[in-house]
């Protein structure tokens, strides 16, 4: 079995709050002491976490750095990964001087606010009424409140999302573990392989002048989630030669969230696959915009398959919302490095994933969305109160990429000119901003000759998985996804036929109305993408004119 170096093993999935730091925290990776290591990971560095800047690696890859990816694990001869007992920095801690705590006033508007929607909900007067239980209503509600308001600085939101999740499966653990920096040519190689399908992506779909720096390669911390019936109290996590691992990307606009409190949608997939599931903190925007974040997923991937001697077939990539865009940017960087030894995955798994940045598409502005999504209307952008990381000297409207790089395939996965050759793709969305993205990205990813499941669920929002497994929307949602890891793993078995299904609000399932998928072309689409990105260099002005005053005269010019 391949042995992960990790933390003993926890009995609750809660982790006690991480003591604050001015730089970076350092965790200390044990060593285990049972077999003599057969491939030993990278040894790590200590210091702090480099900042985002240009790299000198060469855009050539070379595969000699890269081992020969496994077909298979022989049972009989253990394999551990372990690595010196060292100081290794990690995920920066975030950082608030002088947090800004609720007042009186703001918890009364709340209380307030909640109880007069769970009046409404009880007088069947709101549209969600006949779909939704009370405490569906109230926890979307509560989530659209928070998501409307303003005036708090990105450090604080970045903080207070940072939290453990408690709704967590039962029957399921979690364990920290850290990821070393690889050495220095396999970090030349990594990044050498994201700044060649940055140029290739940029050239073939247009956005060659697309500002996005060059990659720089670091450690990655993050956690396992896993059964406790598959671990032992006090040891490190392993992997079985028949077992599946699920490497996990938060959502949270690419700016906020964390793994830990994920916890309710990681903790499910366990629980309902079998699989143990990797899911890592990823630098965050703005301090570590694009493409910090793909970096560390795929750092994360080679270490599985290359330290951990996990064989592609038995790994899948999962993420919602901007995590379901981090792994699809690493989809595309793998199918233009085909030569580097590092194949695509098993299959994948998206939760609403973000794949267009720009917002062109009509559920992104229609009110009628309005009825179940807590995302804002795609003309509203949130005004961060002004702070050390935000707003930046460049003046960047978007914290995760500059304003001519948001419509990049590696920032908006549907400009992405070619998927073929990537593998099978789950995709959930429900009557959400992103529908009309997802449903025509699943129809381009679908006609690249990948077998695709798209799942449509009527009346929720979106990633409803954060609801709670008590909804019948939810529920059937991770049986699909039993349901597809199941089948793509099932030996001998023809290739995945594709299928587009709307799930009724009592789970009914039927085949989706093809009319709600946008009927756009490729070439179409890039357009609206384009003359999108060209609207929001005027609209922004005006929505953030709180922080750039002097923007605000030019905009009226």
């Amino acid at each position: 079995m391949s042995e992960i170096v990790s933390e003993p093993v926890t009995e609750s999935t809660d982790n006690a709050p991480a003591e604050k730091v001015e730089q970076s925290v350092h965790a200390e990776v044990p060593v285990s002491e049972t077999t003599q290591p057969v491939a030993e990971a990278p040894a790590a560095t200590s210091g702090e976490v480099p900042t985002e800047t240009p790299s000198e690696v060469t855009a050539e890859v070379t595969a000699e750095v890269f081992t020969e990816v496994p077909t298979e694990v022989p049972a009989e001869v253990p394999v551990e990964v372990s690595s010196p007992a060292t100081e290794v920095p990690v995920q920066e801690k975030i950082i608030v001087d002088k947090p800004s705590m609720p007042s009186f006033l703001s918890k009364f508007k709340f209380q307030a606010t909640m109880a007069f929607e769970s009046a409404m909900h009880t007088a069947l007067m709101r549209n969600s009424s006949k779909g939704w239980d009370l405490q569906t209503h109230l926890m979307v509600s509560a989530v659209r409140y928070y998501m409307n308001r303003s005036g708090r600085t990105i450090e604080e939101l970045q903080e207070a999302t940072q939290r453990a999740s408690l709704a967590t499966a039962k029957g399921v653990c979690n364990q920290p573990c850290t990821i070393a920096e690889p050495d220095e040519a396999t970090a030349a190689c990594l990044a050498g392989m994201i700044n060649a399908a940055r140029d290739k992506l940029g050239a073939d779909a247009g956005f060659a002048d697309a500002s996005i720096p060059d990659a720089t390669i670091t450690c990655v911390a993050g956690e396992w989630v896993a059964k406790e019936s598959s671990v032992t109290a006090g040891e490190p996590v392993s992997v079985g030669p028949d077992e599946n691992v699920i490497l996990f990307a938060h959502g949270g606009s690419y700016t906020f969230c964390s793994s830990a409190d994920h916890r309710y949608l990681t903790s499910e997939l366990a629980a309902n696959t079998g699989a143990k599931v990797l899911s890592i903190d990823y630098r965050l925007a703005p301090q570590h915009p694009v493409p910090s974040a793909i970096a560390d997923f795929l750092t994360a991937y080679h270490y599985l398959l290359h330290t951990c001697k996990i064989p592609c077939s038995r790994i899948f990539f999962a993420g919602d919302s901007a995590g379901g865009g981090i792994f699809l940017a690493v989809l595309s960087i793998l199918l233009c490095n085909k030569n580097a030894d590092m194949p695509v995955p098993m299959g994948a798994i998206a939760f609403a994933p973000f794949v267009d940045m720009t917002r062109c598409l009509p559920t992104e502005r229609s009110r009628a969305m309005d009825k179940y999504d807590y995302i804002p209307n795609a003309n509203h952008y949130p005004q961060y109160k002004k702070s050390a990381v935000w707003p930046v000297e460049n003046k960047r409207y978007f914290p995760y990429a500059e304003d001519n790089a948001i419509a990049h395939p590696l920032v908006s996965p549907m400009t992405n000119p070619c998927w073929t050759g990537s593998c099978p793709l789950l995709l959930f969305v429900g009557e959400e901003r992103f529908r009309d993205a997802v449903l025509l990205f699943s129809k381009l990813y679908q006609d690249a000759g990948n077998p695709t499941w798209t799942y449509y669920h009527e009346t929720m929002p979106h990633v409803f998985q954060f609801i709670g497994a008590h909804h019948a929307s939810v529920e059937k949602s991770y049986e699909t996804v039993k349901c597809f890891v199941e089948t793509v793993c099932k030996p001998g078995e023809d290739k995945l036929e594709s299928k587009r299904v709307d799930v009724t609000v009592r789970g009914e399932e039927l085949q989706l109305w093809e009319k709600l998928i946008p009927a756009l072309s490729y070439e179409e689409i890039k357009d609206k993408m384009v003359q999108r990105t060209t609207e929001l260099k005027y609209l922004l002005r005006y929505v953030v004119a709180d922080l750039y005053p002097a923007d605000k005269k030019k905009a009226k010019k």
